[in-house]
């Protein structure tokens, strides 16, 4: 795939979704800490979720930035380097923790850990063309397994009990806000880039990524709400809970799952790294060991303290984002 080449609607919607998946479905963890305090409540959220995701992404198409280095660049002018270290620290502390929960898969399989860690460095080393033919073949399948699994549990289940507690709207709105913005800043190294590829539909793009995002986080919700206890990873507990089989496909799917969103992350990281260091092998080798290191605080704690800062950067992003697209059309029309 050539450097300037246009890719399809479909491929830039699963790169996009690859980037967030990761982080902000696969594993359930992410949809628990935005609004599992809420209930089934949160449900009322899944709608203006897609607004909002679709809105972000068509926003970051317009701010005709090609990275997300430049985006900052546009956006801050010579403070940029601030901006760049937070997201660059932001991006740094959740690929340690997707590596964390990458880790709590293979716990038992310690060469197919090895193997993923070796594949996100190759996807990084060749940047974003390589992970754009990746999740083209891998993404359908993930959503295709994950929402089957769902679908069969919901199926299953006979009587449904969920607490309908009051709980307050403005709440369940800011909250969904801040994982809408989340995810929207998650998928930034990618969105750009994918959107200099898909110029002229990247309507039926932010559509198409749009829906199968707020499909997981409707499928997922509801299956949180039924399980009777938390867990960090529902939908791997009940693959493992129908038969070891499943269960193992599973860690599979989740695994490359976490792998599309640690390409995201790791790209900011070694871009803003190859800005000073000039071997882009050893910038990929440097970031994916200090990751690693970094990711023995735990799957847990890593996302319940960067996950809520991501979100508030993501908020602050957006706004400023559709600040410049709306003076940029205002020069535009003069």
């Amino acid at each position: 795939m050539g450097k300037n080449e246009n890719i399809s609607p479909f491929s830039a919607a699963m790169t996009i979704v690859g980037a967030v998946i990761g982080a902000g479905f696969a594993s359930g963890e992410e949809i628990w800490a935005f609004f599992g305090r809420f209930g089934i409540t949160s449900l009322l959220f899944v709608l203006p979720l897609f607004a909002l995701l679709f809105a972000f992404v068509i926003l970051a198409f317009k701010s005709q930035a090609k990275n997300s280095l430049e985006l900052g660049q546009k956006l801050f002018g010579k403070y940029s380097l601030i901006y760049e270290l937070l997201f660059v620290f932001c991006c740094f502390c959740l690929l340690s923790g997707m590596i964390a929960g990458m880790r709590v898969l293979c716990k038992s399989m310690p060469l197919l850990y090895v193997f993923a860690i070796c594949f996100v460095g190759v996807l990084l080393f060749f940047g974003i063309t390589g992970v754009i033919k990746t999740n083209v073949l891998v993404l359908p399948v993930l959503i295709l397994f994950l929402s089957g699994v769902c679908f069969f549990e919901l199926a299953s289940i006979k009587t449904f009990e969920f607490d309908f507690e009051f709980c307050s709207l403005a709440k369940i709105f800011g909250f969904g806000f801040l994982y809408a913005a989340f995810n929207s800043v998650c998928s930034l190294p990618v969105v750009l880039p994918v959107g200099e590829k898909c110029k002229h539909k990247c309507c039926a793009a932010a559509i198409a990524c749009s829906a199968v995002c707020c499909l997981f986080v409707l499928l997922l919700l509801t299956i949180i709400f039924c399980l009777k206890e938390k867990t960090t990873m529902p939908i791997l507990q009940i693959c493992f809970e129908k038969n070891r089989i499943l269960g193992l496909v599973c860690i599979v799917i989740l695994l490359f799952a976490t792998i599309t969103t640690i390409f995201s992350c790791g790209l900011e990281i070694v871009d803003f790294a190859y800005k000073y260091v000039k071997n882009r092998a050893f910038c990929v080798v440097f970031v994916m060991f200090l990751s690693s290191l970094f990711s023995i605080f735990g799957f847990d704690r890593i996302v319940a303290f960067v996950y809520p800062v991501l979100g508030g950067l993501g908020v602050v992003v957006f706004i400023m984002i559709a600040v410049l697209v709306f003076r940029q059309k205002r020069k535009c029309n003069k």
